[in-house]
């Protein structure tokens, strides 16, 4: 599919949607992601716009081809803050468990290297990073960052559930 029809068929009914809308519209967003071919949600996941990697990172949650699962985890890397970052942390989460742990790491490197970091999303990073057993160099969690992860974590799995996984 060419980059006006990704636009057309998956970023721009979902790029727009906040965290309860994603919730209510998950049978929605389940089905587009689960019958999307491969190379279109890579493709979405690796561009370089948000809006588009948004919507790659929300579908990747409800696959978890190696290949899309590699994606992710490199997109997480550099992740765009909170336009991308709660979707590519869910997907790395709940598809690579402990795997995650290295790009989550890198992420908050590259975030504190950064002149304008994102440091709420390096808090909620660290949450994630100690519920997978690691630690942070840099900041310690707090209640609002596990709670944040908390919820990015409960609206991914009902996507998940949506989707019959």
């Amino acid at each position: 599919m060419d980059e006006a029809q990704l636009r057309a068929e998956y970023v721009m009914p979902f790029y727009m949607m906040s965290a309860t809308e994603e919730v209510e519209r998950s049978v929605e967003i389940a089905a587009a992601a689960s019958t999307a071919a491969i190379d279109d949600v890579l493709a979405l996941i690796g561009h370089a716009g948000w809006r588009e990697q948004k919507v790659g990172a929300l579908f990747s949650i409800v696959r978890a081809e190696p290949e899309i699962v590699d994606a992710v985890l490199h997109a997480l890397e550099s992740s765009r803050g909170w336009f991308t970052f709660p979707y590519l942390c869910a997907s790395a989460m709940l598809n690579s468990g402990e795997h995650a742990i290295s790009s989550l790491q890198e992420f908050q490197r590259q975030t504190h290297a950064s002149s304008r970091p994102e440091v709420a999303c390096s808090e909620v990073a660290t949450a994630a990073l100690e519920v997978l057993g690691a630690t942070s160099e840099f900041e310690a969690s707090t209640d609002k960052s596990r709670e944040t992860l908390d919820t990015i974590l409960a609206n991914a799995r009902a996507l998940r559930g949506a989707a019959g996984l």
